[in-house]
């Protein structure tokens, strides 16, 4: 209904965004921006409930509004200063989402190991900021204001080039933070990526990393670990084997759940070409997190000249070569076990930011149907 918090939410979300599309001048990133406003949407959606109950509960407030940490000062106890006076409705909102501010703040200026003990001492002192992921969400909110202002004050120098790219770089270096935090939102879950050998599943996987904040796992580091090797060294062809494949796909799980209990997910790398491997995982796994299938696929010839050019890399950690690579195509189990909703084949011979947008964009539309509850 008009003005509920959920709404009220968006729409704050949405201006600013609009306002921000207003004054960026590369398309690439636009593309970004616009597929934030696709995450917010999703996650305004799934929380509507807990939006609701936190206004019902007294959440929303006369707050700061500007919680930067140069607002905090520390001499002989905490003082917050400076806050927005000259408007009301810019300090009235979710405590959530002032505290987001100085997690954000935080984590721009290098002080990420801080943001989550700022947290749990607000906590401890009888405060509600929801849910981790609540907080994730108006701080990606507050990368983008962030963002935003950095780009009106480079267009206010335009005869400064100097002044103008370094204003113009950290709104981009905002934006990709701001990505960081929707990433967090999005928790929890574990993305696996599977695929035959070569087929841009360990690439993929880093980038997805790299976005996400996530771990990167990768069932060749851990079975060359198990086997007692080096990374990079060439392991036995018993290795591979049955009883070597539920070994390691064993502790690929086990790794996995820590990484969940630890940060709300992680990026698992690994083929889960046969049945057997993705049944062994996915009881050692135990439910840990939610997670989703990204099946990597590309066309022979690709996957061919990718194994081909590795082979020169000595820094590869893979042991396939073309002819595992025929093998294992030919070899591969389908994944019919996977609920539809949870698993997406994406064709991987093109540009890696397309395809780390799809993987961002299915679980947009996972979080979309999650309902979420207010505490």
């Amino acid at each position: 209904m008009a003005g509920s918090p959920a709404l009220d939410a968006q729409r704050r979300f949405d201006r600013n965004l609009h306002e921000l599309l207003s004054c960026i001048e590369l398309e690439s990133e636009i593309g970004r921006v616009q597929a934030l406003e696709r995450f917010a949407h999703a996650f305004v959606a799934s929380h509507a409930a807990a939006f609701h109950q936190r206004a019902a509960a007294g959440r929303i407030r006369e707050c700061h509004g500007d919680l930067r940490a140069e607002h905090v000062v520390l001499d002989g106890g905490v003082e917050i200063v400076d806050c927005v006076e000259f408007d009301l409705g810019l300090r009235q909102l979710d405590v959530a989402d002032d505290l987001a501010f100085l997690v954000f703040d935080l984590t721009s200026r290098g002080g990420e190991r801080f943001a989550p003990t700022l947290v749990q001492a607000y906590r401890d002192a009888g405060g509600d900021p929801g849910e981790d992921p609540l907080i994730a969400f108006y701080a990606s909110y507050r990368g983008l204001v962030r963002a935003k202002v950095a780009l009106t004050r480079a267009a206010q120098h335009p005869d400064q080039a100097a002044a103008r790219a370094r204003d113009s770089a950290k709104a981009r270096d905002l934006i990709l933070l701001a990505e960081r935090f929707a990433w967090r939102a999005r928790l929890p879950v574990t993305v696996i990526v599977c695929g035959v050998p070569a087929s841009g599943k360990t690439q993929l996987a880093r980038a997805l990393s790299d976005a996400s904040g996530l771990p990167h796992l990768s069932s060749d580091v851990i079975r060359k670990r198990l086997v007692g090797i080096r990374s990079t060294a060439q392991a036995p062809a018993e290795a591979y084997g049955p009883a070597w494949n539920a070994r390691t796909y064993e502790q690929l799980a086990h790794r996995a759940a820590e990484a969940v209990d630890a940060h709300g997910g992680a990026i698992v790398d690994a083929t889960f070409r046969h049945a057997p491997d993705r049944q062994v995982f996915a009881s050692a796994f135990a439910r840990a997190a939610p997670v989703v299938f990204i099946e990597c696929q590309a066309p022979l010839p690709v996957l061919i000249q990718r194994a081909a050019l590795r082979l020169s890399d000595p820094s590869r950690v893979s042991d396939a070569d073309g002819a595992v690579v025929r093998r294992e195509r030919l070899a591969w189990d389908p994944l019919d076990e996977v609920p539809a909703d949870a698993h997406i084949t994406l064709r991987t011979d093109r540009v890696l930011p397309d395809i780390v947008d799809d993987v961002a964009a299915l679980l947009d539309s996972r979080l979309r149907r999650v309902q979420v509850a207010g505490k």
